[in-house]
């Protein structure tokens, strides 16, 4: 009798052994699948983040470039005012120093008088 009181405990035993190891499988499965969850919320979280980073770089580099653009052809716009001022005061300046008649150098006018000498003695 004393026998049959062990062997019934030792399956009592055995049943609650197997609904442990049953509920510590439940309950690894359940953890994966928070975890798995965990790691997919999280890794979406960091996605979303790295393109909200993305998009803002983007504008302000985008914006930096067009204010460089802007800025350029202002520089440009205001070189090429100066550049026409000084050409204009540049022009004015020589014909000042030039004078209105071109005044042409001894060599070529005697060069010029040779070449009509010759024209004379070839008719």
């Amino acid at each position: 009798m004393k026998q049959l009181v062990n062997d019934s405990k030792f399956s009592e035993a055995e049943e609650v052994k197997k609904k442990i190891a049953k509920l510590k499988e439940s309950l690894k499965t359940k953890r994966g699948k928070y975890l798995e969850l965990k790691y997919q919320s999280d890794l979406k979280a960091l996605e979303e983040k790295f393109k909200k980073d993305l998009e803002e770089y983007d504008l302000e580099w985008e914006n930096k470039y067009q204010e460089f653009l802007l800025n350029s052809k202002k520089m440009l716009s205001d070189m090429n005012i100066r550049q026409n001022y000084e050409i204009v005061e540049l022009t004015k300046q020589l014909e000042f120093s030039l004078g209105k008649v071109a005044k042409f150098s001894n060599m070529y006018l005697d060069l010029k008088k040779q070449q009509e000498n010759l024209i004379k003695q070839q008719l």
